[in-house]
Parts: structure tokens; sequence; C-alpha cells
């Protein structure tokens, strides 16, 4: 399938590359390819259909998607996502990363931010976003004499593993031997003293994603590659709206189950079977919901628009406001999850021992989505939504606000 290439990079063009990006990795599934083939051909298709550098600003040559002080642009994004989902979670994963670590350059990299997203246009890299320190060995940066940094430990479910030339990494920031903070800074990873291991990665599903570890030997880092301060990326709304991108991507491979399922009916003519019918409106129910939840997050984010300005000053009402959004997509999450769950549940009783054949899209979208609905925290994540459900006036008829 031809990837429609559109240089004006329209949401509504994105959303119909991402289509047919989906498309082609359906196809793959189709012939038998393995799962850890993919990875390159679908990171062509990205930069073929100019995905790659959507989520910059116009000026760079980008379309501002998923701003969330652009009206529509964070619908737009979940959009993209969602579709890419029913295609490949492992290219949506590697997509979302890419496309976060763009935005979090250009809202907090400073002075610095036009080099560092110039250079990514330039050499049309995928960066990778890697967060979760190697339980055994974490990442330090280390403030040297000279003025630079020096990059040490290791990182695991690093995304995109062999892929990204460049990535921006979280480490701990250490000066004068103590621990300042989160401190993120985007790393060559072709410098010789990055290490990549992708046989960590053996896993039932997402084997497309190359979530492999990284280890940093020493890597040197320039002050100016340095992005926002300490903790930046853990400030808020930025770090839980990521919630709402993951949920997208979920929801498109159940959607995509859906599809599947409502295709072997018709083909087996079990289609007018009324316990199939029912399972087929059960499904139905839940993903719409699932849509329901998406955007009614994509709103929200959108209404704090001006909070996602790093200069924004947060005041008591704000505080609120953020408080009640965290809870929000939390329940969003659960409720995807929930949503992907059941219909895995439905169109394994609907269709039985075939859904696990290989090759087949049920059976490839069944261990991918079983993998990457395990999102980190989740009990904390119920505890958050408990806890403030509790702090609100229950007596009246509104939990959320309008």
């Amino acid at each position: 399938m031809t990837i429609a290439i559109d240089r004006d990079l329209t949401w509504s063009t994105l959303v119909r590359s991402a289509r047919d990006i989906a498309g082609n990795a359906l196809e793959e599934v189709r012939s038998g390819a393995p799962d850890t083939v993919r990875p390159p051909d679908a990171i062509a298709d990205l930069r073929s259909a100019g995905l790659l550098r959507a989520t910059l600003p116009v000026r760079l040559g980008g379309s501002d998607l998923g701003n969330p002080r652009t009206p529509g642009a964070v619908r737009a994004h979940l959009d993209v996502l969602r579709t890419l989902g029913a295609g490949s979670l492992s290219t949506a994963r590697i997509w979302e990363g890419h496309a976060n670590a763009l935005q979090v350059i250009e809202a907090f990299g400073g002075p610095g931010a036009e080099a560092m997203l110039r250079e990514i246009v330039e050499q049309d890299a995928v960066v990778g976003l890697w967060n979760t320190n190697d339980a055994r060995d974490k990442a330090r940066l280390t403030a040297q004499a000279d003025g630079g940094y020096t990059l040490t430990g290791g990182k695991s479910f690093a995304s995109g593993t062999g892929l990204c030339a460049l990535a921006l990494v979280g480490a701990t920031l250490v000066v004068d031997g103590e621990d300042r903070g989160w401190q993120l800074s985007l790393v060559d990873t072709t410098d010789e003293t990055v290490t990549a291991d992708t046989s960590w990665w053996d896993v039932m599903g997402m084997r497309g994603s190359v979530s492999g570890t990284i280890a940093f030997g020493g890597t040197p880092v320039a002050p100016d590659r340095l992005v926002g301060g300490p903790e930046d990326y853990h400030r808020q709304p930025w770090l839980v709206a990521g919630v709402a991108r993951y949920a997208a991507a979920q929801l498109g491979a159940a959607e995509q189950l859906l599809v599947e399922l409502a295709t072997a009916l018709r083909s087996g003519r079990r289609d007018t079977d009324e316990v199939q019918l029912g399972r087929v409106a059960e499904v139905a129910r839940l993903l719409e919901g699932g849509r329901l939840w998406l955007d009614r997050s994509a709103a929200l984010t959108e209404a704090l628009g001006p909070l996602f300005d790093p200069a924004a000053t947060v005041g008591d009402g704000d505080a609120a406001r953020l408080d009640e959004f965290a809870a929000y997509l939390g329940m969003t999450r659960l409720s995807v999850e929930h949503a992907s769950l059941e219909t895995l549940r439905l169109v394994e009783q609907a269709l039985g021992a075939r859904s696990f054949v290989r090759p087949s899209v049920v059976e490839q979208l069944h261990r991918d989505l079983t993998v990457y609905l395990r999102q980190p925290a989740r009990d904390a994540s119920v505890a958050r939504v408990g806890r403030w459900v509790l702090g609100q006036d229950l007596g009246t008829d509104v939990l959320w606000s309008r």
C-alpha cells in the first residue's frame, strides 16, 4: 500500500496516512512476517508520511499536532494514535514516544530547544523517550568540572532500541555529589559508550517495539543538551496527559479486534446467531464508551492549555483543576483497559481456538494488547481516583466539571 504524502501535514491527512500505515502492518501480519522484522518498515512509512515531524511547531515544518494550546490538536493526536494502534501497537508505541519527546524538547528545552529540534529534523531521526531505570544500575547524570555531564547506568523497556539515533533520557542529576532530581537530556545513542541489548526483550507481545536495555558507560552530554531543569518532566499536567495517548493506541487495537470478529462471523455465516450478536453488541458498547472517555480527556486537556506553558503560574484554583484532570485521566485509563480486556475475552469466546492460530491478526493483537495494557502504576492510579472522588461533595448531581 502506498503511503500518502502531504507536505502541508494537515491533521486529516496525518490520520489518513496512519490508516495506510496500519493497513500495511495488518497485511504483514497476515503474510506471516515475524514481529521483529517489521519495525524498520514502519519507521520508513512514518517518515514518508511526515509523522516524524507532525508534533513540531509549524515554523519547524510540523503541524502542531497534539499541542494542548491549539484547538483540536489533542483530539487529532489521539486519532492518529488510535489509528496506528489498530494496525500495530508496537509502531504506535515507538511513534508516541518520539512525538512526546519532540513536544517535551519544544516546551522545556529553553534556549537550546530550537537547535535540538532542527538537528532532529535534519537527521530525520527517530527519538526515543527512555525513562525507566535498570533496577540493577540506575541512570545518573553527573556534572563535570569542565561544565559538561557524564551519563552512567542503564535503562530498561527502552522502546526503539537500535532504531533511535537520539533519545531523551531521564536520569538522576548529580552535582557535587548531591542528587538534584530527575533530569532529561538529549543523548546520541550511536556514541561508542552506549551499549544496547535487545535480547532482554523476550516477551509474549509488543516484540516489534524492540524495548531493550541500554547501558551508558560514561556517555558525554553537553550542557546545551539538557532539556528543562530537574523534575520538569514530572510537572503536571504534562506527565498525566500521556495516559490518554497510550489509552488511544490500546483502544485502536481493541477496535480492530471488533473488525476482525465481524469479518470472521460474516465469512463463517454465523452473523445471525443470537449469542454471537450479543457479543458483538457488547464489544461495540464497550468500545464506544472508550471513545467517549478519550474525547472528554482531549477536551479537558485543551481546557488546561495555558497550564501546559512551562512559564505558567499554578494558582489555588488551578491546583484543584489539575487534581480533577489527573483523576479523570486515571478513569480514562481504567475504562479503556476494561473495555480492551472484555473485548479480548468476548472475541476469544466467539472465535474459540482459532483466535490463537498464526498468522492471524487476532492472535497478534491478542498478544500485543495483553502486554501493552500493563502500564506502570495501575494501583496508584486507582487510588488517586478514589481519593479524588471521596474529596468531592457527592451531594451534588455533577461530579466532573463541565
